[in-house]
């Protein structure tokens, strides 16, 4: 009896650890189907009607150089305190961007910059006047930024150059640093086009300034210069009439804010001559916490071939859907390519996604590069 009373107990315990088992699988099992759920609302909320990213996702802004920054606007007289910097999601991916520090009102100025830290192509010392010379704004812009990057500690942007993205971001994930391959691929893709009109405009005018520069100070400015700082200016340039004149400019702390369609859009951006300052306004009540989003169209609506031109992303449920449709001969020269050839790059990526809204009215034909999925 009393083996058989162990017999029971042995038994007993090892209901009980089948039972702790199951128990334990069940909560793994519950953890699993939480994380999924967690992931599938993320990207609904952000990646449905927000940025669809096809490259990598920028860089990180190092701590203390957004601390130098912070205080840098401070010094000059400007006033950052209501946003900070804060990781959101878009597309399904973390990005950078501002978050109001507090809840706001309506029409309440949350940011000030003030002249002395916008960059615009009038601080380009070593640049011929406007009207002697032709010379693209965003050149304008790079070559201002070398002129500050030659100052080194000296210059006003020195703790706000470190917080931009580097060449080699630029070279994986923008399309003005395409490749031949990858024109080759797209040719007859109007976004490959406009990116090769784009860059021998860029040559042209790099040409023209380092042969009318002021004393020749530009000519140490190398091509890797200059195609990153008109990156730069492409991506981050906002549009501002200084004295009287509408000027590319980099406006650091400001040029953080992301952008998303209209209904999510919170505050508006302009230049008060008066006060010369760039201010950020409110358009809504905000909440703590909730990103700083502004238009990225003050002067015109835009296209996903305008946001994958200039900024490297497109955005889902864009209002201004691409009008330029190609035809059906044209999309399949593209579309029937294989995927791995079509997705090899980020770059490729982005500009199959731009195909596709061109071929929209094929539907079948967008349908055809499915044998590979993208990497």
């Amino acid at each position: 009896m009393q083996q058989q009373g162990g017999n029971g107990r042995a038994n007993n315990n090892n209901t009980n650890s089948t039972f702790a088992f199951v128990f334990d699988f069940r909560f793994v099992l519950l953890f699993l189907c939480l994380l999924i759920i967690s992931e599938i609302f993320v990207n609904w909320r952000y990646g449905r009607y927000g940025w669809q990213w096809l490259t990598r996702r920028p860089e990180g802004t190092p701590v203390e150089a957004w601390r130098g920054l912070q205080d840098m606007v401070a010094a000059q007289g400007g006033s950052c305190e209501n946003v900070t910097l804060r990781r959101f999601y878009h597309g399904g991916m973390g990005v950078e961007g501002l978050a109001y520090t507090s809840s706001f009102a309506a029409a309440t100025t949350v940011l000030e910059i003030p002249r002395s830290l916008l960059l615009s192509e009038e601080d380009c010392k070593a640049c011929p006047r406007h009207d002697a010379v032709q010379i693209d704004g965003p050149m304008r812009i790079a070559a201002a930024l070398h002129e500050q990057e030659m100052l080194g500690d000296a210059s006003n942007f020195a703790l706000y150059l470190p917080t931009l993205p580097s060449l080699d971001w630029f070279r994986t994930n923008h399309p003005l640093f395409a490749t031949d391959e990858d024109l080759e691929v797209y040719d007859k893709l109007p976004l490959a086009r406009l990116v090769v009109l784009a860059r021998e405009s860029l040559r042209r005018s790099y040409k023209r300034l380092t042969r009318y520069a002021v004393d020749g100070q530009l000519a140490r400015m190398g091509d890797d210069e200059w195609m990153w700082g008109s990156a730069i200016c492409l991506s981050r340039c906002m549009g501002m009439d200084l004295n009287g004149t509408r000027r590319f400019v980099l406006a650091p702390y400001a040029d953080k804010a992301n952008t998303d369609p209209v209904p999510k859009l919170n505050a508006v951006w302009d230049y008060n001559p008066s006060s010369e300052r760039l201010q950020f306004n409110t358009t809504r009540r905000v909440r703590k916490g909730e990103e700083v989003l502004i238009s990225y169209e003050k002067t015109s609506s835009k296209t996903n071939a305008d946001y994958a031109f200039y900024y490297g992303f497109v955005l889902r449920k864009n209002p201004h859907p691409l009008k330029d449709h190609m035809d059906r001969d044209t999309c399949h020269s593209i579309l029937s390519k294989p995927a791995s050839v079509l997705h090899a790059t980020p770059i490729r990526q982005l500009f199959h996604t731009v195909t596709q809204e061109h071929c929209r009215p094929f539907a079948t034909v967008t349908e055809m590069p499915t044998r590979g999925a993208p990497p």
